[in-house]
């Protein structure tokens, strides 16, 4: 088992790269202003290039943000306020940077 803790870098938006699994990713942390909150895009690097395979995947706290897609073998991965008093309350813009990304992976 491998966990990774990949913080937010930003209120704005933003990609980073990381394997899980074997296979490489491109995750898009994408801001929604109307909603004041957070999505991810997820691609995989297939034949030479990044694929889109997830889209719109909101950002909330207390359940794994991968449940529904176990067919693309990402794992395991939670929102996880860094602050107490933001436990029960979902990123927002003002507060993005006091959360973590608690992603699981079997390597």
């Amino acid at each position: 088992m491998r966990i990774k803790m990949i913080p937010f870098k930003t209120y704005k938006q933003y990609n980073f790269y990381t394997s899980i699994n074997g296979a490489k990713y491109q995750i898009h942390v994408r801001y929604n202003s109307y909603l004041d909150n957070y999505y991810l895009n997820i691609d995989r690097y297939v034949n030479g290039k990044f694929v889109n395979i997830i889209n719109s995947i909101m950002l909330y706290t207390g359940f794994d943000l991968f449940s529904q897609h176990p067919q693309f073998n990402l794992g395991n991965c939670y929102v996880i306020p860094l602050k107490k008093e933001l436990y029960p309350e979902d990123p927002k813009s003002s507060t993005i940077q006091n959360y973590i990304f608690f992603w699981i992976s079997e390597n």
